[in-house]
């Protein structure tokens, strides 16, 4: 068996399949806004007892804000997309090569290519994804992205997924 692809992948594509940006914003949101919430009471709280110490609390307060909101948008899906942009160009191109006993992976983008071949031992899990991405997981946090797009025919993605699950994926 030899089945060949072509995906292309933009930042918008793989921000959208990757759920781990959404939930890392929002539960940063959410920590942070708590903090902010704390720290504003805590100013209050002097506001209620004029001291000449009145400066501190506000200066800290004022820093939270400034930390908060930059880490918002840093990790916001917005922020992933802008610092993909700035590693991989507008697009990368990623051909695969799937075989009985390997995978051969090549991608090109706007900075760089390069090349790989490994074998299916090498992935420790599979998931389908919008029902036109497969995921091939290396661990729990790198993973490949194959289109169903990217196949002649809707009858080799079904040859794929059939193989995989053949190689315990």
């Amino acid at each position: 068996m030899e089945l060949h692809n072509e995906t292309t992948l933009t930042p918008e594509i793989i921000c959208s399949l990757d759920s781990r940006t959404k939930r890392l914003f929002v539960s940063l949101f959410i920590i942070l806004t708590t903090f902010i919430a704390s720290s504003a009471f805590s100013v209050l709280a002097f506001m209620d007892a004029p001291s000449e110490g009145m400066a501190y609390p506000l200066v800290f307060l004022l820093l939270m804000i400034f930390l908060v909101v930059r880490m918002i948008l840093r990790f916001s899906p917005w922020g992933v997309k802008r610092t993909l942009r700035k590693q991989m160009g507008e697009k990368m191109i990623c051909r695969y090569v799937f075989k009985d006993e390997e995978v051969i992976f090549s991608s090109q983008h706007e900075y760089s290519s390069q090349e790989w071949t490994g074998r299916y031992s090498s992935f420790r899990k599979l998931k389908v994804k919008k029902k036109r991405y497969i995921c091939l997981y290396f661990d729990s946090i790198r993973y490949m992205i194959v289109d169903k797009n990217g196949f002649a025919s809707e009858e080799e993605w079904n040859q794929l997924l059939d193989f995989l699950k053949t190689k315990n994926l």
